[in-house]
């Protein structure tokens, strides 16, 4: 299949230039002509053009209005424009680039010249087009993928749901054997990970969108960090949450990816911790910050890896042991930085972990 000539627009009241550059460009461009401004406008409309060669000096509609009026369609707004004219002053130049033309070519024509300037725009035009098209087919796969992962989330938490519900009555039903009761813990506990999994996905998803630059509501940190609790619990009965909250601890954002990063430093705070000991969590508002500070009892992180930890799929040494996928604290770190906060670190060797998540106060609902 031949590869259609560029289309030419070529528009100048005078019938010697338009020969002219008609000759000049005809073996290898399709080229139409245009006496006036009017005719010009009425030929771009019919067949939008690949660039348009705009004589400045013409009879009613001059130069500069017929380009603004082009730039008014949204069909003709990228259309390259050359603006041939035999003023050279700088403010004529000036006007001509303030109106949307992108070069200038002065009168008399050189060929070579025009053959350049045409071929160079062109190239330019092309590839802007190109990637305007690569980007467009990269958002369509970014939505289709954004919404496989969140159709097959759905299908896969409802039975998660009724697993972990299973469990969770296998564990407090006073008459099962011991037994019985630790592998329903066990159970939950592989239904949490799973859920945790599934819910890493979507915000690494998520957090590859425009998201987060779009609606923030109002979310109640207390709330959620609550209700986070609360879920938690029957997974982790070895550990007591202790809750502590001072003020109204409010932030804008994406409730999804706010749940998904608290869930992921309570749920590393319960795992690294020695069974039997609890997990402290203080959430504040002060000048204009709101804070969650997550406390374990747990190894504690050694000094060479505190920054490496954030990193996706990083996986210390000495937490080897622990199930996990390396992408928890890499998203929660994302996820505060998308949100114009950051997240922190206190640790030593045997002693425990502090993460402390900063986020800037948000408007009260």
């Amino acid at each position: 299949m031949m590869t259609p000539l560029p289309n030419i627009l070529v528009i100048d009241d005078s019938p010697e230039s338009l020969e002219l550059m008609k000759h000049v460009l005809s073996p290898d461009h399709r080229v139409r002509l245009a006496v006036n401004g009017e005719a010009g406008m009425a030929l771009a409309r019919q067949t939008p053009p690949d660039i348009i060669l705009l004589d400045v000096l013409m009879p009613g509609l001059d130069g500069y209005e017929t380009c603004r009026r082009l730039k008014q369609d949204l069909d003709l707004v990228d259309v390259p424009v050359i603006f041939i004219t035999a003023m050279e002053a700088a403010e004529d130049e000036a006007t001509g680039f303030a109106v949307g033309a992108v070069d200038y070519i002065t009168k008399p024509i050189s060929p070579p010249l025009l053959r350049a300037r045409v071929s160079t725009h062109l190239a330019l035009y092309r590839q802007r087009r190109a990637a305007e098209q690569a980007r467009a087919k990269a958002e369509e796969a970014a939505c289709a993928k954004t919404e496989f992962l969140s159709m097959m989330s759905h299908e896969i938490k409802t039975p998660l749901s009724i697993i972990s519900a299973a469990a969770e009555l296998l564990q407090r039903f006073p008459d099962n054997p011991e037994d019985t009761r630790i592998e329903a813990g066990k159970i939950s506990k592989a239904a949490l990970r799973m859920q945790l999994m599934i819910e890493a996905l979507l915000a690494d998803d998520l957090l590859d969108t425009s998201v987060l630059v779009t609606s923030r509501p109002p979310v109640d940190m207390a709330k959620l960090v609550g209700d986070l609790c609360n879920e938690r619990r029957t997974s982790y009965p070895n550990h007591e949450l202790h809750m502590e909250i001072k003020g109204q601890p409010i932030v804008d954002g994406v409730f999804p990816l706010l749940r998904v990063a608290v869930a992921n430093l309570l749920d590393n705070a319960a795992k690294y911790s020695p069974s039997g000991r609890p997990v402290h969590l203080r959430l504040a508002e002060r000048c204009g910050t709101v804070s969650l500070s997550v406390q374990d009892q747990g190894m504690g992180i050694a000094e060479e890896d505190k920054e490496r930890i954030f990193q996706k799929f990083f996986r210390s040494e000495r937490s080897s042991h622990k199930s996990g996928t390396g992408l928890g604290l890499y998203l929660v770190r994302r996820i505060a930085e998308g949100h114009h906060g950051q997240i922190t670190l206190e640790s030593q060797i045997d002693q425990g972990s502090t993460f402390t998540l900063s986020l800037p106060a948000g408007r009260q609902p």
